[in-house]
């Protein structure tokens, strides 16, 4: 126990004998700490843990797809929906559509697209796109 505390006494004397070589040591340690965690949160947040969810690995993604593989309308009603979520396997649930228009007029044709979002709470928003929301196509 007294050789390492000799030791570390002679190299905090050898540090403060050469700042430089003191102010780069700790410099160089400083930024490879933290590019090593920032590379680990970027690494942790993709791959290890990708949803911001509880219970991730009990998601399931409703679609139907006809025998073309090809995906197909996905109906239903608002009695349909009150009765998922009565379900005791059905923690939560969320519903959307979406959908596309052209609106014409005045000689100029706009293509919007809309979406429409369902909670357990039964809020309903409808959403224009802001990417093509007033850029006129060329007629």
């Amino acid at each position: 126990m007294r050789a390492l505390v000799q030791d570390l006494r002679y190299a905090l004397r050898q540090l403060r004998k050469s700042l430089g070589f003191t102010f780069t040591a700790i410099l160089s340690l400083a930024l490879g700490i933290g590019a090593t965690t920032a590379v680990f949160s970027v690494v942790y947040a993709i791959l290890v843990n990708p949803y911001p969810y509880a219970n991730p690995d009990r998601m399931v993604h409703l679609r139907l797809v006809n025998a073309a593989g090809q995906r197909d309308g996905f109906g239903v009603t608002a009695g349909q929906w009150q009765q998922l979520l009565k379900s005791p396997v059905i923690e939560d649930a969320f519903v959307s559509d979406g959908w596309s228009l052209t609106v014409t007029g005045h000689g100029v044709i706009r293509h919007r697209q809309g979406y429409s979002f369902c909670e357990r709470k039964l809020f309903f928003s409808d959403r224009l796109s802001s990417h093509a929301a007033d850029q006129p196509d060329p007629v």
